[in-house]
């Protein structure tokens, strides 16, 4: 079964759209308290209560810019909690796992019976099971020692199979979906509302960018959602 990391990414939508209105509720209290310093009729005040006027605009300016902060940051807390969740589908793809462990495959490995297209046939029959353990064990016995140039056809294709096993183990393209999206989020989160809001107006595009590179990630592990296309 093939699942994709499309539902982490709109679990990040939600959470973006929470922290958004947020966001804009300290948008308009942040103008109401600017309105409000900028309408003050100086000349009413003597030069204590101008000074302790100046005072409180900073104080209650601070105390919202704090707010904006914290959106951010309870923002970022989300998303690494969904990469979290994601991770326990998606880490099996990229890591050993003794529960994995075939012992059969592991004694017919140890044989040093199978020749190169043996052996790729047989990774390849563990990807296909989703047991990334034994995919990446296998793969690792078709490592070449020796200069590509002073390899045959057959063992170039050996070698090129197990460089492609080590390079998906450690690239995790479900983790820069994630952070890229997370990041495009953040623009949109910034204090200053001119070009967040102009990062906000692309944001529908940018989501459907980051759907689409989803959409190209996938796990043989079993699905906590049923079945799945």
């Amino acid at each position: 079964m093939k699942i994709k990391p499309t539902n982490y990414l709109n679990k990040i939508e939600e959470k973006y759209t929470k922290a958004r209105s947020e966001w804009s509720d300290l948008q308009k209290k942040l103008k109401e308290e600017d309105d409000r310093y900028n309408s003050i009729d100086w000349a009413k005040f003597s030069q204590q209560g101008r000074s302790e006027e100046a005072e409180k605009h900073k104080k209650n300016r601070k105390e919202i810019l704090s707010g904006f902060e914290k959106v951010r940051a309870d923002f970022k807390k989300a998303v690494e909690s969904i990469k979290a969740d994601s991770d326990k589908i998606f880490d099996r793809a990229h890591k050993y796992d003794v529960g994995d462990v075939d012992m059969k495959g592991v004694t017919i490995l140890q044989s040093g019976l199978l020749v190169d297209s043996e052996l790729i046939e047989l990774a390849e029959t563990y990807r296909k099971q989703g047991n990334y353990t034994m995919y990446f064990m296998v793969a690792d016995k078709l490592k070449k020692d020796k200069d590509i140039i002073q390899m045959t056809d057959s063992e170039r294709e050996a070698q090129a199979y197990y460089q492609n096993a080590k390079d998906r183990k450690n690239r995790r393209d479900d983790h820069e979906v994630y952070d890229g999206f997370m990041n495009v989020c953040l623009c949109g989160l910034r204090d200053e509302d001119y070009l967040s809001d102009g990062i906000h107006k692309e944001h529908d595009n940018f989501y459907q960018k980051y759907i689409d590179m989803a959409e190209g990630i996938e796990s043989d592990a079993p699905s906590p959602w049923g079945e799945e296309d």
